[in-house]
């Protein structure tokens, strides 16, 4: 990840501040610090932990300086986690990472049986398969708490 891309999703991230709250609990900073790494750390025998964060030097990103001092391995590292995805908002203000294929206009859906939210496209009648997400107060049902949820069949193309 170059430092132009990391400053223009910090900039996506936190429209204000950094301490800025984010509506399911926490900063903006915090949520977009899961964000980067999909709230997981993966071990080598394996093994995945939930709750992980990144150290994202928003407020480098965030300042005027066009040249910000960021270590090589820093970068390169995030650029291993966020390989081929795109930083997201949702229309209801949910922070998550997706598939680089996704565009606005494409739905973040839960898929009954499935692990993750996906993003569908099209509609009503027939949908597209984009790719799996994470989206931060989405996930281990959390959509579910969310008195809106709308239930609907999909047929996939």
């Amino acid at each position: 990840m170059d430092i132009p891309i990391a400053k223009d999703w910090t900039n996506f991230a936190i429209p204000t501040s950094t301490d800025a709250p984010y509506f399911c609990g926490g900063t903006i900073l915090d949520v977009l610090q899961h964000v980067l790494c999909a709230d997981v750390e993966i071990y080598p025998n394996e093994r995945v932990d939930r709750g992980c964060s990144v150290a994202w030097p928003a407020q480098a990103l965030l300042d005027k300086n066009d040249n910000p001092s960021l270590p090589n391995p820093f970068m390169s590292e995030r650029a291993n986690l966020t390989n081929k995805r795109r930083l997201i908002k949702t229309r209801r203000g949910y922070l998550g990472m997706t598939s680089m294929y996704t565009e606005p206009g494409d739905f973040v859906c839960i898929l009954f049986g499935g692990t993750v939210p996906f993003v569908l496209r099209g509609g009503p009648d027939s949908w597209e398969f984009i790719g799996d997400c994470y989206v931060h107060g989405f996930m281990d049902g959390e959509a579910f708490e969310d008195s809106d949820v709308e239930i609907k069949r999909f047929k996939l193309v």
